[in-house]
């Protein structure tokens, strides 16, 4: 167990921290829940059976490839827990030089006396969780937090409660010797315009590294994974790339200290091609700004919602859907060329 001034296993988990962030690679997130799951193979005509979605993730972890692009992969507790073909799951990532991530919250619970905001679960027997997935494999994990916006929302609670979680749930983790992925999430939904998504963003970071001080969390450790500063879908104003990138950075370079294991953005709905040019934008931009760390990607529905749509649950189609992922890992890989 991790112990404070340990400098062996905190270089060590320093340098796994930089590993997944490392150019040219990014960070799979294939932790979709089960419901979500479900609801994204229902949208395809296909039942949501345990069957088929080991069948969806088998074919994505079997992508000749991915490696290429890909430095870790978070997982849902189904998939590294009861693989589809029965091997397992941590053996065949590890041999291809890909870290085991795993999701580690449980999802969110209305937040009593607040108006309709969320706090995420998961403290509860977090420790007990971590040695059994750890035994499992995995060497890093992922807890995230979600904020809407509207004229009274988030609300301060909301913001400190689940900064304050956010910052336990990494201390945790690292007590285990594991990299925690901290992702704040300021949810795309809603009219709101990029100025109150900026401002939304600064309250909650300025709030996650109080607390992670608080909690003495060794930040050149942890990985952030946060929103890109955007307008929200409704809003129905359109905003050039190089604005979203220029607000991204300075919310981040506002918050964040220079030290930290570094940035894996998360997609947030965004279309692929939007996330992929957004990437682009703000890692260009980011040769004038004072930043130490990497700034890299950690995508889920920017890589796989094509392939879902070209496999629809058919053998004849896996080999199309594969290709269709290394298509978009190459491209938003490109992205991150400075």
């Amino acid at each position: 167990m991790l112990k404070n001034g340990d400098n062996i296993y905190m270089s060590k988990m320093k340098e796994i921290a930089l590993s997944l962030v490392e150019y040219p690679k990014g960070i799979l997130a294939a932790d979709e829940s089960t419901s979500t799951m479900n609801r994204r193979l229902e949208e395809i005509g296909l039942s949501g059976s345990e069957q088929n979605r080991g069948m969806w993730r088998d074919l994505i972890l079997s992508t000749n490839g991915i490696n290429n692009y890909v430095s870790g992969v978070i997982l849902y507790k189904e998939t590294l827990e009861n693989f589809y073909d029965s091997n397992k799951i941590s053996d065949l990532l590890i041999s291809s030089g890909i870290k085991v991530g795993i999701k580690v919250d449980e999802g969110v619970e209305e937040l009593p006396f607040s108006n309709s905001e969320f706090f995420t679960k998961g403290i509860d027997g977090l420790k007990e969780n971590l040695i059994h997935y750890k035994n499992l494999g995995s060497n890093f994990t992922k807890w995230r937090s979600v904020f809407s916006i509207s004229s009274d929302t988030p609300s301060n609670k909301a913001i400190k409660f689940n900064a304050t979680l956010l910052a336990i749930y990494a201390s945790v983790v690292q007590e285990q010797e594991m990299i925690p992925i901290v992702e704040p999430e300021i949810l795309m939904d809603g009219d709101h315009t990029i100025e109150q998504c900026f401002s939304t963003t600064d309250r909650v970071l300025s709030e996650l590294f109080d607390q992670i001080n608080y909690y003495n969390v060794s930040v050149d450790s942890i990985i952030l994974k946060p929103n890109m500063i955007l307008p929200g879908q409704q809003n129905g104003t359109f905003v050039q790339n190089k604005k979203i990138a220029q607000n991204t950075l300075e919310c981040l370079n506002k918050n964040l200290p220079n030290d930290i294991g570094g940035v894996a953005f998360l997609s947030g709905g965004q279309s692929d091609i939007s996330a992929t040019n957004n990437l682009k934008e703000i890692c260009e931009l980011s040769k004038s700004f004072d930043i130490n760390y990497n700034l890299t990607f950690s995508y889920g529905r920017a890589i796989l919602a094509s392939a879902l749509e070209i496999w629809k649950g058919e053998d004849k189609n896996i080999l199309s859907a594969q290709e269709m992922i290394i298509s978009r890992l190459e491209s938003i890989s490109e992205a991150r060329k400075k």
